[in-house]
């Protein structure tokens, strides 16, 4: 008798650790929309949608506070580089400048959303923090445009691949 409660009460854990595990891959996303209409990126619900505070150059701001993790999205004219490799790296060195100890990736080539992208990973001290930045610089059509996702360097390996998927949803919206 004793074997069959265990047995099932077993079962009913592995049914909700799997109930759990689908809840959790179908995590329901908000469409933000770039303040100039350019763009737009998917957030998850459990984020929220900033109009100041993170960047005031970003056309997208989305983060949670309670969890410590972030992403900005700035928009950059056609004109303002000569090339998506040239843009990343004026990019990235701007996002260096007010680190101290940075640890770069090499940029990884990547498309997103039918768009060029390099992404980059850096790992560096931002004030009294450690920062694990994923720095993507993606070429549109109308313009370059960079997302910059972070949270704690401890947590970012576990949170990258969340980073990623965000950043994957980027999309360059089409003239109206």
């Amino acid at each position: 008798m004793r074997t069959i409660g265990l047995l099932g009460r077993a079962i009913a854990a592995l049914w909700l650790g799997l109930w759990c595990l689908a809840a959790s891959a179908a995590e329901p996303t908000t469409t933000v929309v770039a303040r100039d209409g350019q763009s737009e990126i998917a957030m998850p619900a459990d984020w929220l949608e900033w109009r100041t505070g993170l960047n005031d150059e970003a056309e997208i701001q989305i983060g949670s506070r309670l969890m410590n993790r972030y992403l900005i999205v700035v928009a950059e004219s056609k004109r303002s580089a000569p090339g998506l490799e040239r843009f990343a790296q004026v990019s990235l060195d701007a996002l260096r400048a007010p680190l101290r100890n940075v640890v770069a990736g090499r940029p990884a080539k990547l498309e997103i959303g039918g768009l060029r992208a390099l992404q980059s990973e850096l790992k560096a001290g931002h004030g009294d923090h450690d920062i694990g930045y994923l720095h993507t610089s993606i070429e549109g059509q109308r313009g370059y445009y960079q997302v910059v996702a972070w949270c704690k360097t401890a947590e970012f390996e576990a949170l990258k691949p969340l980073l990623v998927e965000i950043t994957a949803s980027f999309r360059e919206r089409p003239d109206e």
